[in-house]
């Protein structure tokens, strides 16, 4: 009798299906949390085919669906590209990117995230900020502009595919924070990138790839724009010119093999002053019209109680693109035909106040 029992049970589990992996769409490798190092795995197997999943298990909603296996994996992993198809469509596109940007740090199971090597000063590149874009200290309500590079001419990256890293700020003295990707050398025709905001943590969680491009060798320089925007009454609250550290940390940047490369991390100090004429300063920008926004070809600047002295337009990165002469008018017009689209931030100079505006341009 025990023989039978033992002979049915051993049958039982031959014959049972072996088990399935299941897939949570937007966690591309597969490590329990859906983040911005998912982007850097999805960006190597972009525009890639595969079989496409049932139809009771394919979408991009954050439950389990079984994995359909695509029978290879990503390189130097065990991984299969499968977990790429977040939808299930057998085809990996910007759907699967956006399985990502919906389900950003939603997590199953036991979340195993990839660790990072700070790497060393000296030996490693860097990704730092340009803070050679600061004047010194900034005035409160005004707009720190600071771009972000990657490597330098000494020690430019060897081989890129893409990064991952962490912005943190300190959400009681920066309103807000917009991150815009530069482009060359680190974007491409196909490149992707995510930029993740949490106002309350003072985070943004970036990643940024190539997608399916050969990567890039010895190459350095600026890779993202950012506009720090001040709050109000900083120096009001925490007393005379305040600093204020803005430092990168998680960094991971891959190269074509998927495998990590060190990079060093870095911090800038804005210094936030005091604006004497604040109260002025609201005056003007109440008064100070812009328009249209977003425009295309001529942006118009107009103030019927005060005359505009000078205007400069900076783009994301802290370049100034174009500025007019001193002028005495109440209005003025500026060509944008040959801008890219993108936001832009206007300084409009009065005789009782400087006053920033972002405008956008869109053809």
């Amino acid at each position: 009798m025990n023989r039978i029992l033992f002979t049915a049970f051993i049958w039982i589990i031959l014959m049972a299906p072996p088990a399935t992996a299941q897939v949570f769409p937007g966690d591309v490798n597969n490590d329990g949390i859906v983040n911005n190092v998912d982007l850097l795995f999805l960006g190597q197997v972009f525009f890639q085919t595969g079989p496409t999943r049932s139809p009771v298990d394919q979408g991009i909603s954050f439950t389990e669906k079984v994995l359909v296996p695509w029978g290879s994996t990503f390189p130097n992993t065990t991984i299969d590209i499968g977990f790429a198809d977040c939808d299930g469509s057998g085809f990996i596109d910007h759907t699967d990117l956006e399985a990502i940007e919906i389900n950003y740090n939603l997590s199953h199971g036991t979340p195993t995230p990839t660790t990072v090597d700070p790497g060393q000063f000296g030996v490693d590149p860097l990704l730092y900020f340009d803070s050679t874009s600061l004047p010194g200290p900034i005035p409160e309500q005004l707009i720190a502009l600071i771009p972000i590079n990657l490597g330098t001419a000494t020690l430019p990256v060897a081989s890129y595919t893409g990064i991952s890293f962490t912005i943190n700020y300190d959400p009681n003295v920066f309103a807000d924070v917009i991150i815009s990707e530069i482009g060359a050398p680190w974007a491409s025709v196909f490149g992707l990138f995510i930029a993740d905001v949490d106002k309350s943590a003072g985070t943004i969680e970036v990643a940024s790839s190539l997608g399916p491009q050969s990567p890039l060798i010895d190459n350095f320089g600026p890779m993202l724009g950012g506009l720090f925007i001040i709050e109000e009454d900083v120096v009001g609250i925490m007393g005379p010119d305040v600093p204020s550290n803005v430092y990168l940390s998680n960094i991971l940047m891959m190269d074509g093999g998927l495998n990590p490369k060190s990079i060093v991390e870095d911090t800038v100090t804005i210094i936030i002053t005091d604006y004497e004429i604040t109260s002025t300063n609201d005056r003007v920008d109440s008064s100070l019209e812009v328009y249209p926004n977003p425009a295309e070809d001529i942006v118009f600047i107009k103030d019927l109680n005060r005359p505009i002295l000078s205007w400069e337009i900076y783009d994301v990165a802290g370049h100034l693109l174009r500025q007019s002469a001193a002028i005495n008018v109440n209005s003025c017009s500026i060509d944008t035909h040959d801008f890219s689209n993108g936001l832009y931030v206007l300084q409009v100079k009065t005789r009782e106040g400087m006053v920033q505006k972002k405008i956008i341009i869109q053809h």
